[in-house]
């Protein structure tokens, strides 16, 4: 395999990092839209704050699953990338559970999925970190990259 002399990461991880970069900066964009701008009480009636609210809110939810999915196979260790993919694959299915109690289910069971969800996507942020914060887990770029 070919390695990429930047950062130690196989050559093709540039790639995936292009692909997940845009999906982090969005899950961060829409964390910090669905924060500053409120949501409702249920049963009053929805107004442009509940929408933006709402909409960055999902943006959040699948981007960070999706970036995951992409960004596993390039972290090290075998065992950190299975468990990034399995949280992805259950945040995913609690933001469809979220997104079912959210309209046809009436709200029931919301906030125990929306807290489930949160679960699962920092613990896939902690996997993420803690197999990046691994001695020897990036390389240092090469002396001639340095200049010197």
């Amino acid at each position: 395999m070919v390695e990429n002399r930047t950062n130690g990461l196989p050559a093709d991880g540039r790639a995936a990092g292009r692909g997940a970069a845009p999906l982090l900066l969005a899950w961060v964009a829409g964390l910090l839209v669905a924060a500053v701008v409120p949501t409702n009480e249920p049963g009053l009636p929805m107004d442009t704050a509940v929408y933006l609210h709402r909409y960055a809110s999902v943006v959040a939810f699948l981007a960070l699953p999706v970036g995951g999915w992409l960004l596993a196979r390039h972290l090290p260790g075998v065992t950190a990338g299975r468990w990034v993919r399995a949280l992805a694959l259950a945040s995913l299915a609690l933001a469809a559970a979220m997104v079912w109690s959210a309209y046809p289910g009436d709200r029931m069971l919301l906030g125990l999925a929306e807290r489930l969800l949160i679960l699962a996507e920092v613990g896939l942020l902690a996997v993420v970190a803690l197999a990046l914060a691994r001695p020897g887990a990036v390389t240092a770029p090469p002396r001639a990259a340095l200049g010197g």
